[in-house]
């Protein structure tokens, strides 16, 4: 019985972006940084969450509700 061992090489993203789309340097020297949300945001959030279920009557029960819901409880963490 043969042992061959592969070796395996582990790319980073931006390696692996170069070769598969064909990005140069300057491509990633232009991307900006996400920002992440702020205690102001999930603050908004909350208030379209309470607009929707408060003002307009959406059921809290619909699944996009208690996504909505799920998304500003993670925020909040």
């Amino acid at each position: 019985m043969s042992n061959n061992k592969q070796s395996m090489k582990l790319y980073t993203e931006k390696e692996l972006r170069k070769y598969l789309y064909n990005h140069s340097d300057e491509f990633f020297e232009q991307l900006t940084p996400i920002d992440l949300p702020t205690d102001k945001d999930t603050a908004h959030l909350q208030w379209i969450y309470d607009r929707m279920s408060n003002v307009h009557g959406e059921n809290e029960n619909y699944d996009y509700m208690l996504k909505f819901k799920e998304i500003i409880e993670q925020l909040k963490k």
